[in-house]
């Protein structure tokens, strides 16, 4: 959707307007209602137009918009009976590379609709979507996001990638949709945490739950300690790793890994706030959080204290230490349990 869409407006920016208004071009042919590429004359802003009949448009009370967009409606034919239509508009060109992916991202959720109605729910819920997102991470992931973010990644890429069915991969990702563990296979529950200085060996739990016991489960805790170093790679060619191996062997799995990478507050638009720091992974270790292990749990703490993040010693964690191949064991016995229950 991205490419084409692209390609519409620089189509559309060397044709000769005929007076003010839209010079449009059709995108999304599979959309059960208009979706159109459009560029405002003589502004010369770029804008998505969602073209439905009136009766199909919910009452909204405010429409969503942010830095560098705006959405309102504009009537096509008048009457109940009419046709409306809905401009997604570049306000802004200083943020044009954001409200690509924005408009792409929006365009092809409204073209997987059956309907006029749905399409403009879909329209309407991407845009609140990325209010929300725009509002949290305008200015990108702070670098303790980024560590997290590329460590979880690197699990997914080197561990799982070679031990889940592909077409598995993403719904195991559990971190994005803030969920308690990271990742979810079957009993297996898989905690990431990773360190990038290197005076630092403590990581940080941020509330009582994520370290509790799973009923009728295992917990591991798999901690990454990793270093900035010419021999590393960015968080951009992690993400493009990842989308290489699910374009060969699960390429519908695209679309939920963009989904849930937005959720995780990364959008290609700020890849280029992260290709100059480049991490590269010096130990990744696997424990099993067990009685005993450091750790704060709601029957451990004194009544009356509801919440607490804290920082733990890797080093307090070596006596629950496991190997690579007893993690692998678990992490095939899991993953064969949970097929079973998915047929």
């Amino acid at each position: 959707m991205s490419a084409e869409l692209t390609e519409a407006w620089s189509q559309l920016a060397h044709e000769k307007p005929t007076g003010n208004g839209w010079i449009t071009r059709r995108i999304a042919a599979a959309a059960p209602c208009p979706v159109r590429a459009a560029i405002a004359h003589p502004s010369g802003m770029r804008a998505l137009l969602l073209e439905v009949a009136a009766r199909s448009i919910d009452n909204v009370i405010e429409y969503p918009s942010a830095r560098g967009f705006e959405v309102y409606p504009e009537t096509i034919t008048p009457g109940p009976g009419g046709t409306v239509r809905l401009c997604l508009v570049l306000s802004d060109p200083a943020h044009i590379e954001e409200f690509s992916v924005l408009a792409s991202d929006v365009a092809a959720a409204t073209a997987h609709t059956a309907d006029e109605a749905l399409a403009f729910r879909a329209f309407i819920r991407r845009l609140y979507a990325w209010q929300a997102f725009l509002r949290k991470h305008r200015d990108g992931l702070s670098l303790e996001e980024q560590t997290g973010l590329f460590a979880e990644l690197t699990f997914l890429n080197d561990i799982l990638g070679n031990s889940i069915r592909a077409s598995q991969l993403l719904l195991t990702w559990r971190g994005p949709t803030r969920a308690l563990r990271d990742f979810v296979i079957g009993p297996l529950e898989i905690e990431i945490k990773s360190t990038a200085a290197a005076s630092n060996s403590a990581f940080h739990v941020s509330h009582l739950t994520q370290l509790d016991d799973v009923p009728s489960g295992t917990l591991v805790l798999t901690h990454y300690r990793l270093a900035e170093a010419v021999d590393g790679q960015s968080l951009p060619a992690l993400v493009e790793r990842l989308r290489q191996h699910l374009k060969h062997a699960f390429p519908d799995g695209i679309q939920e890994l963009d989904q849930r990478l937005m959720d995780a507050g990364y959008i290609d638009a700020h890849a280029r706030l992260y290709e100059g720091r480049l991490l590269a992974v010096r130990a990744v270790r696997f424990f099993r959080v067990t009685e005993g292990f450091p750790r704060l749990r709601p029957p451990s703490v004194p009544h009356g204290v509801v919440s607490a993040s804290y920082a733990v010693d890797v080093v307090a964690c070596l006596p629950y230490e496991i190997d690579v191949n007893t993690f692998t064991s678990l992490l095939a016995s899991a993953a064969g349990e949970n097929a079973v229950h998915e047929q």
